[in-house]
């Protein structure tokens, strides 16, 4: 099922969200030791090494993105969101509604701008709240059903991509003192 299909996406979203709290002390400390123990040839290297899990976890990401957004494209190639789609829309939607809020404290935290998240969240929100609450199957226009999701996805996609160029600025920021 849909609902099944979309734990793995939840799953990835939520351990590159862990893994950024987790980890960006430990950058900031490790950028410290960077400066005293790497030459400048070693630098990009050492820094390469230390995000490394970041980088891997964009790809994961990025990859449950590509999933989740078939399965949306999917749901309403017919034009129609139908009472089980609409369920497992519910379950994207409520993995979007923590997400969302985590992603911009992550943003804010390394003063990354999430202007477009903000966006692309309430253009969704305004789009999906009514077929939500609408009885019965509800009659959508593919491609805007498609777009408002890609948009989110996108712009999440672009901030934690940032979020990382931030933390990888961080370690460099630290060699430089």
């Amino acid at each position: 099922t849909v609902d099944t299909e979309l734990s793995g996406v939840w799953d990835a979203i939520t351990k590159t969200q862990n893994g950024v709290k987790e980890n960006k002390a430990q950058i900031t400390v490790n950028a410290n030791e960077i400066s005293t123990k790497v030459s400048t040839d070693e630098l990009p290297a050492a820094i390469n090494n230390q995000l490394k899990p970041y980088d891997d976890s964009l790809k994961s990401l990025q990859d449950s993105y590509t999933d989740v957004k078939k399965t949306i494209d999917n749901m309403a190639s017919d034009g129609i969101i139908s009472g089980a789609d609409k369920k497992a829309t519910r379950t994207i939607w409520l993995q979007i509604q923590t997400e969302y809020p985590a992603t911009v404290a992550q943003a804010e935290n390394n003063s990354v701008d999430h202007s477009s998240l903000d966006t692309s969240y309430n253009t969704l929100s305004a789009y999906l709240e009514p077929i939500l609450n609408a009885g019965g199957d509800t009659t959508v226009d593919p491609t805007e059903w498609d777009r408002n999701f890609s948009n989110y996805y996108n712009a999440s996609f672009n901030v934690n991509t940032a979020i990382v160029a931030a933390l990888r600025k961080l370690a460099q920021d630290g060699y430089d003192k």
